[in-house]
């Protein structure tokens, strides 16, 4: 796999208001900020996040794989609280 683009900076895994998403928001060392809305199934715990290829290209497997695991512990609680 290619060396990373961009590193990251900052990143934020935040659920979204009024629907079954969170919100994936990174600062990059380019001074740009990248953010993926993320919707979950509450019934299956399911993740649709199809831009995760493209995060990893971004920014390396290895970030990709930290914020995965944000990701799925924020909707796992989410999913938990109702």
């Amino acid at each position: 796999m290619p060396e990373p683009s961009y590193t990251a900076l900052s990143h934020k895994v935040i659920p979204v208001e009024g629907a079954d998403q969170v919100e994936l928001i990174i600062e990059g060392s380019n001074g740009l900020t990248w953010s993926f809305g993320i919707p979950f199934s509450r019934a299956t715990g399911r993740i649709d996040f199809d831009e995760v290829d493209v995060v990893e290209l971004d920014f390396g497997a290895e970030f990709t794989e930290m914020a995965m695991e944000k990701i799925e512990t924020l909707v796992e609680d989410l999913i938990e609280q109702g």
